[in-house]
């Protein structure tokens, strides 16, 4: 089974994995993300499924970047925080489901944080090289509280180097 939650309470939406992130259930993690407002392809069905079932509770929740009202500028790169805190197991194609979220908000300068991940999927992200793409941290709270645009050092190739490692 499998849930995801999005939490807007804090600078940065966080969307809550709980479970198991596999092939059954990634649709659920594709949806939630497509209901985080002001994420690049808002409103629009961009991803596809994977005909999951399960309990979803994702509303129209997101980032408030876009308006200003999180202390961040307006117009500032969009950020998503993923807790990976309760995620029990994570296959390759919750993966690539990590991945398409990565892609859409990559081209606006935005960032994919991944937070709180467990044993297997951060040595999973270490052996892929996504451990370089996302930003790795090893709490929510350190995912939530760095200043955009700080994920990783300048210079870093591919944009990358490890935030939880980098400081």
């Amino acid at each position: 089974m499998f849930e995801v939650a999005v939490d807007r309470s804090g600078p940065f939406p966080v969307l809550g994995l709980r479970g198991h992130l596999d092939h059954e259930s990634v649709v659920q993690l594709d949806e939630a993300a497509d209901a985080v407002p002001g994420l690049p392809g808002d409103g629009q069905p961009g991803f596809p499924s994977g005909g999951g079932t399960g309990p979803r509770a994702a509303g129209r929740n997101g980032l408030r970047a876009a308006e200003g009202g999180d202390g961040t500028a307006a117009g500032a790169p969009p950020v998503v925080v993923a807790d990976c805190s309760r995620l029990h197991f994570c296959d390759s194609s919750g993966m690539s489901s990590l991945v398409r979220l990565y892609q859409r908000l990559r081209p606006s300068g935005g960032v994919l944080r991944i937070a709180a991940a467990p044993p297997a999927m951060r040595r999973v992200l270490s052996l892929t090289g996504l451990d370089g793409a996302f930003a790795v941290y090893p709490t929510v709270d350190e995912a939530l509280i760095r200043p955009v645009g700080h994920d990783f050092p300048e210079n870093a190739p591919f944009g990358c180097a490890r935030a939880a490692r980098g400081r």
